[in-house]
């Protein structure tokens, strides 16, 4: 769900500097895309500030400003502090992002959405270790065709099949589920989460197996126990 934010304010660093922060909208990481400009008291931009924002329990996220003075950093609802450094001047100040109150009306929570931004990273990782088997079993069916033959079987699994309306892979289920989570703000379902343990399970046979065939002496695959 796009959406705006209230928040916007100006920080006056000692006379030298101002950093203007506003939250434009959602992510597709369910996350506020906050987008701030540093710039002199001439409202000229300042390049190459660093900025950090902190959040306890969490790792900073971090920017430099660009040649215009800006950066844009994506968060989760809660409470931030903000430091900034450009030349000697340093400030540090805590600020609040608040939940979509639209989202808010509907009954999804602040723990709703950490629950759902968790699911979409597993997710995220998910994708990214399937992309890396594909990789894995391409460059496996390049290599002797006993290799070839037995990784075919694991690459039918894992790609949808090359025809109109083919059977889709293990990549394919992977991608849809996290489209599915990841571009609206909502409390993730049980069967969300029961889908993805079933994926991840399907991937671990899937790469396990593939380790298996390329553990395996060449002369031995395929052949006689």
């Amino acid at each position: 769900m796009n959406s705006r934010y209230s928040l916007r304010f100006l920080l006056l660093l000692g006379f030298s500097a101002i950093l203007t922060i506003q939250a434009l909208g959602q992510t597709a990481n369910d996350k506020t895309l906050l987008k701030g400009k540093v710039f002199d008291p001439n409202h000229a931009a300042i390049q190459g500030a660093d900025v950090w924002i902190s959040k306890a329990g969490l790792p900073s996220s971090t920017a430099v400003t660009d040649r215009n003075g800006e950066f844009s950093v994506a968060l989760m609802p809660g409470q931030y502090q903000v430091r900034l450094k450009t030349g000697n001047v340093k400030l540090t100040q805590p600020f609040k992002v608040l939940i979509d109150p639209r989202v808010a009306a509907d009954g999804v929570t602040l723990a709703d959405l950490q629950e759902q931004f968790e699911h979409n990273m597993r997710m995220r990782e998910l994708v990214s270790s399937v992309n890396q088997l594909v990789t894995r079993v391409r460059e496996a069916q390049k290599k002797d065709a006993n290799t070839a033959a037995r990784v075919s079987v694991l690459a039918a699994k894992l790609l949808t099949e090359p025809v109109r309306y083919g059977k889709p892979g293990l990549q394919a289920h992977v991608n849809y589920l996290l489209s599915m989570t990841a571009n609206v703000d909502q409390k993730i379902g049980r069967d969300a989460i029961e889908r993805y343990q079933q994926l991840k399970k399907e991937f671990d046979a899937l790469q396990a197996e593939l380790n298996r065939i390329l553990a395996a002496p060449v002369s031995t695959i395929g052949g006689p126990p």
